[in-house]
């Protein structure tokens, strides 16, 4: 009779120690090098619900929303404008 499979949580924790440990890709991955870099925004459940039905009905995404206005504060500062944003 084969022996039963161990299923249970104990399969995810288990770790042998005849396996050599591999190093993480992230280690060596250079981040925000490329022409786009990810970038996430945090906030409640009513703001994301107030800034999407704003950026719907002004055909605009959310992304170009935020740009936009960290592009309007640099100019309120006397910095210039994001470029790209056209």
């Amino acid at each position: 009779m084969p022996k039963a499979k161990n299923t249970g949580l104990a399969t995810f924790t288990e770790n042998p120690q005849d396996e050599e440990a591999k190093p993480s890709r992230s280690r060596y991955q250079i981040k925000g090098k490329g022409k786009w870099v990810h970038n996430q925004l945090r906030m409640t459940h009513d703001q994301w619900e107030l800034i999407t039905q704003f950026a719907d009905s002004t055909g605009t995404s959310v992304n170009k929303l935020a740009l936009l206005g960290i592009s309007r504060l640099r100019e309120d500062k006397g910095l210039p404008p994001l470029p790209d944003l056209e």
